[in-house]
């Protein structure tokens, strides 16, 4: 899908979303959630060629072995920003935070064997 085409449906959904406010509020908070899903695919297919020449440009180096934690982290980032933006769009910050707090330390326990390797590189660069 085209970048116009999403901010188009982007754009509905969002005069949808002030209609609805003020009719039926209930209804609004559907049509974020379904917005917030569908831009999600649309973003995991868009990404989908990026990994795959990621992939291969790796391929032939040493640091082939950590790319995936890197992947991994960067997939945490984005779930726990989304649900975070949908505790916030429906009053509960304080959720949010905590969603931001859990996705924070699930990226630094996944990012250890990386920390690992890089205080391993600096002893060895210091000896």
């Amino acid at each position: 899908m085209s970048e116009l085409k999403l901010c188009g449906v982007i754009f509905c959904a969002l005069s949808l979303i002030v209609v609805f406010k003020s009719f039926k509020a209930e209804y609004s908070l559907f049509i974020r959630i379904a917005m917030t899903i569908g831009v999600t695919i649309a973003t995991l297919l868009i990404i989908q060629p990026v990994l795959s020449y990621v992939e291969s440009l790796t391929s032939n180096l040493t640091i082939n072995k950590y790319i995936p934690y890197l992947l991994k982290a960067l997939g945490i980032a984005f779930i726990v920003q989304i649900t975070a933006d949908c505790c916030n769009d429906v009053g509960e910050g304080t959720l949010a935070e905590r969603v931001c707090l859990f996705g924070k330390i699930q990226i630094v326990v996944i990012s250890l064997p990386l920390i690992d390797a890089l205080l391993s590189l600096t002893k060895d660069v210091i000896k």
